[in-house]
């Protein structure tokens, strides 16, 4: 007997918010009749689905394309390694969502794994070489580039596999659980860590246990951008992130600092985190090449004066303001006319 309540959850990559979600759905009429089979695969069987037999008819005839929903990143990356820079050129049963395609080209551009034509870059050939997503390989490359290859491959096996060291959004406490865990599944699975860790210690042309003072991996001038998704805490219950936008936190950890590793689950278009440990001195100074100074200048209504400022910033997130004792004369002219308009 199958009992079916007409729902069904797909992973959908939400585009705005950089991270695959899973999605509750009304089933498709192929997937209630696949559910219907199961109740005779051994004999006759009844299936009892609770929705109205008239609305069968107004269900979607089959689930979308796994193309039409999926984060296409890893299919651009592949198919720039194998020398094809626009997807839309293959013969496709269901071609990939042009936004879709957009999307994963400036992420990967961003993360240096492709060129401004497309092409694959050296550093994307690594991260093509690594078992996981773009940004989590990149994140282990950038790891192996400190000497710390074995614990960017931990933390990305951890992000990956549901269960290691518990459940919970504190990455720290589930790290620490899952390092003294002696399983079968543990010991295996930090056996997996160690290889993905050796091979990106190898790509960077360096030992996974190698001294800090060796060549570093070549990765792209600009840094690989695994901050895409990393953040600052701006206020008691959120964050901002890097790329704009912003995100909610568990409410045990209001009124904290620090910086979340990833994007757990999104809900009108806020953000849950799970919960890392990097400091802000640690990010500024691992993406030190990423951080803008720049000097602003703008009419303060309030108190009616030109107000000159110098921010450093990562992505959308000020780091630091405060004034600017010499701000860039054709930047104030230019204030007082728009001022005057």
């Amino acid at each position: 007997m199958v009992v079916d309540a007409g729902l069904s959850r797909r992973a959908e990559f939400d585009r705005a918010a950089g991270v695959s979600r899973l999605v509750t759905h009304r089933a498709s009429r192929a997937s209630a009749a696949q559910r219907a089979g199961r109740a005779a695969r051994q004999g006759p069987g009844v299936a009892y689905r609770l929705w109205e037999e008239a609305a069968h008819t107004g269900r979607a005839a089959f689930d979308p394309p796994e193309i039409e929903t999926s984060d296409l990143a890893p299919l651009v990356l592949s198919m720039a390694r194998w020398g094809s820079r626009d997807p839309a050129s293959a013969a496709w049963l269901d071609p990939p969502p042009e936004a879709s395609v957009a999307s994963a080209r400036e992420r990967l551009l961003a993360l240096g794994a492709l060129d401004g034509e497309g092409a694959i870059t050296a550093f994307g050939e690594q991260v093509a070489a690594l078992p996981m997503s773009p940004e989590q390989a990149a994140m282990v490359l950038f790891g192996a580039r400190a000497g710390q290859a074995e614990g960017a491959a931990r933390l990305a096996l951890l992000l990956q596999e549901r269960g290691l060291g518990g459940r919970g959004e504190d990455l720290l406490q589930r790290l620490d659980r899952w390092n003294g865990d002696n399983s079968p599944r543990a010991k295996a699975s930090r056996q997996l860590a160690s290889r993905w860790a050796e091979r990106a210690g190898k790509a960077c042309g360096r030992g996974m246990w190698a001294r800090r003072s060796t060549p570093a991996c070549p990765l792209p001038s600009r840094g690989p951008t695994c901050w895409q998704s990393g953040v600052m805490l701006q206020a008691s219950t959120g964050f901002r992130l890097a790329g704009a936008g912003t995100c909610s936190i568990p409410p045990r950890w209001h009124g904290q600092t620090g910086w979340p590793s990833e994007m757990r689950k999104v809900r009108a278009g806020r953000a849950h985190y799970r919960r890392g440990g990097a400091g802000r001195g640690e990010i500024e100074a691992a993406f030190a090449d990423r951080i803008e100074r720049r000097s602003l200048v703008r009419w303060n209504e309030s108190e009616g004066r030109i107000e000159a400022r110098l921010e450093k910033s990562l992505g959308a997130i000020v780091l630091s303001s405060g004034p600017d004792p010499e701000p860039d004369p054709e930047a104030v002219r230019t204030a007082l006319l728009q001022r005057g308009e």
